[in-house]
């Protein structure tokens, strides 16, 4: 920060101006080895107004000194000016000189000898130089001298709009009108508390600059749109960062899998922001939010914005809080707030979200970041216990499962997405040509990513239908899944569409699937390969079509997205080759991938899709579509349909 600014004025009229001019010279001396910038108004030419120029510089000031042995004309008005300012005014006397009047708000008083005594002035010295330590602890510390600018600056500023109407004016009102809202936050805050909207947040964080005393710590949370200066294309804004001991930033875990470009626009901010702050020992951490949410509260519970948080020692803490007004719905404020109880809430909370991050080395790049990140949270690691019985797999198998299952299946993304559209085709292929509603299963809806891809589209084909009063292009969605812990998940992914536009049973293929009911398209994705077993045989595979056409509609269709191996031995074995390399490529240690394909011999021993296709005609289905995804030859989407 700036250094302090002493205001000067003393006078040799009184009495032993020797002794005045040595106690002055002591006072400057003291001043200078602070480093004080020092306006002395005995030493400088003035203009014929004085009061304007003392006002002036009464206001650039941070203390007043004042010499008042001598009851001198402007002193009364300086430490008025001062006092209204709320500037600490320091005033030095020779002992025996009178007082001065008590209605000048008893400023500190310091003595100092009216004869040369050197015993006495060493004193003076000294009570002098303990003053300025206190000071600088209270009223002259950083912290008091920026708000105290901050407000001069804004009284000048009202100086300069009142000055520059002569007469009313609409200009004053709004601006009243304004003042009184900044007033009303101020107020509602309270002393200890800081009540805004999020906006200003930059701008506070940025006069932490001057803030020594103890580490800063923070959460930025990049999944919303609060704090936008992360998400410009601009350099990260260095004040937000040069008094920051370390800060988090929590990401979408996705970007690791879908995301590879915004992520690394991201490291190569961070990395360049590290370097130019170079020795200040700010460091990075990297989490994913949904990480947060496990085990751990946000301080500010269900009223807060995103996982944002600011930790300032010993006891205040920030972060964004929701708040409805009537005229404005809802808005984004900033809380900083001095609690000691919250703050040791909020250090848990942080350290939490710290144990579940990692280290961001500006060496990292995307591939070396994503592999430290799924080594710590064990993302994709397979557990021997794990067997077929999906629903009797721990609890890290299933709150993990949409990050595990993207390590392990390559494009998982794509063969969903592939799947949803020709789901969605089919649907549509069908409808024109019965004119009647269709009905649609699906096997295996897992964490609800299929199921979540179609169900909108869905919602949208019928909601035209809705408003007319006709029957639905499709009245009939049914979902089943063998593990009742996947419903939870999918649910949270599904949303209000739940129940209305798609049911979630908790159902085994084919035991649990009644087959007088009939469907016009049935699908899955990563369901196939569990049906048919680790070894299928002609046996399973035509039990698997006889499942399936008991229960399919003339002329519809099967859509399956899956595994299905190449048919000869050695095409395979190359092909199960080019799998693990892509998962050690994408991430996975070596030990990850062998114990993954050690346990999903199903997989790897995958049907052939020409063994498929006899066994489909076998049970009068056609193979239509055949539509490899991602490079290893092991991963397809197939469709089926059955003759009219």
């Amino acid at each position: 920060m700036d250094p302090v600014n002493a205001f000067l004025a003393w006078s040799t009229e009184a009495e032993g101006s020797e002794s005045v001019i040595r106690a002055v010279q002591s006072v400057k001396g003291q001043l200078a080895e602070r480093h004080y910038d020092v306006y002395d108004w005995s030493e400088q030419p003035h203009s014929r107004n004085i009061g304007i120029e003392i006002q002036e510089q009464i206001r650039r000031s941070d203390i007043l000194i004042l010499e008042g042995s001598t009851v001198r004309p402007n002193l009364a008005f300086e430490v008025g000016f001062a006092r209204a300012l709320d500037l600490p005014v320091v005033v030095i006397k020779q002992e025996g000189t009178h007082e001065l009047p008590e209605d000048f708000g008893a400023p500190r008083y310091l003595n100092y000898p009216s004869a040369g005594s050197d015993a006495g002035f060493g004193k003076f010295e000294t009570d002098f130089g303990r003053l300025l330590d206190r000071l600088e602890m209270e009223s002259l510390s950083p912290g008091h001298r920026a708000l105290r600018r901050k407000l001069t600056q804004l009284h000048g500023g009202l100086q300069s709009v009142l000055g520059n109407h002569d007469s009313d004016h609409p200009q004053l009102h709004l601006r009243s009108g304004w003042l009184e809202a900044l007033a009303s936050e101020v107020r509602n805050s309270g002393p200890s508390n800081l009540v805004t909207d999020a906006d200003y947040y930059s701008h506070c964080f940025a006069e932490l600059r001057d803030w020594n005393d103890g580490p800063i710590r923070a959460i930025a949370d990049l999944t919303d749109n609060t704090e936008t200066f992360w998400q410009t294309d601009l350099e990260h804004p260095e004040l937000m960062s040069s008094q920051v001991t370390e800060r988090i930033f929590l990401i979408d875990w996705r970007l690791f899998f879908q995301g590879e470009a915004e992520l690394s626009r991201h490291m190569s901010m961070w990395r360049d922001h590290i370097g130019s702050l170079s020795g200040s020992g700010y460091e990075i951490y990297v989490a994913a939010v949904d990480d947060v949410g496990l085990g751990v509260r946000h301080p500010f519970g269900d009223t807060a914005v995103g996982a944002h948080l600011l930790l300032l020692n010993p006891d205040c803490i920030g972060g964004y809080r929701r708040r409805l007004e009537s005229d404005f719905g809802e808005r984004r404020m900033l809380h900083i707030e001095r609690d000691r109880h919250r703050f040791n809430l909020a250090t848990r909370y942080y350290e939490a979200v710290k144990a579940r991050a990692v280290r961001f080395d500006p060496n990292h790049d995307f591939h070396t970041l994503k592999r430290e990140w799924l080594r710590k949270l064990e993302i994709g690691r397979w557990d021997e216990h794990w067997t077929l019985r999906t629903e009797h797999r721990s609890p890290a198998y299933f709150d993990r499962y949409d990050q595990h299952i993207r390590t392990w299946i390559p494009m998982y993304d794509d063969l969903i997405q592939d799947c949803s559209a020709t789901v969605t085709s089919e649907i549509l292929r069908i409808f024109q040509e019965i004119d009647m509603s269709v009905s649609v299963l699906e096997i295996g809806y897992g964490t609800g990513s299929l199921t979540a891809a179609i169900v909108p589209w869905i919602r949208t084909l019928c909601e035209p239908f809705e408003q007319l009063g006709q029957l639905y292009p499709v009245d009939s969605y049914r979902a089943m899944d063998r593990a009742v812990q996947m419903r939870k998940l999918a649910h949270r992914k599904i949303g209000d569409d739940l129940n209305r536009w798609v049911r979630l049973l908790n159902k085994t293929a084919w035991d649990d699937v009644e087959d007088h009911i009939t469907y016009n398209v049935i699908f899955g994705s990563l369901v196939t390969h569990f049906l048919l077993g680790q070894s299928p045989t002609e046996e399973s595979v035509d039990c698997f079509f006889a499942e399936c056409a008991k229960r399919l509609e003339p002329g519809g269709s099967l859509v399956f997205s899956d595994c299905f191996a190449p048919e000869e031995d050695r095409e395979r074995q190359a092909a199960v080759t080019a799998w693990r390399t892509w998962m050690i490529d994408n991430g996975l240690s070596e030990g990850y991938a062998e114990a993954y394909l050690a346990g999903n011999q199903d997989m790897v021993n995958a049907v052939s899709v020409a063994r498929l296709a006899a066994g489909a005609e076998r049970h009068g289905l056609r193979l239509v579509k055949e539509k490899l995804v991602g490079s290893t030859q092991m991963f397809r989407l197939l469709v089926f349909r059955s003759a009219r």
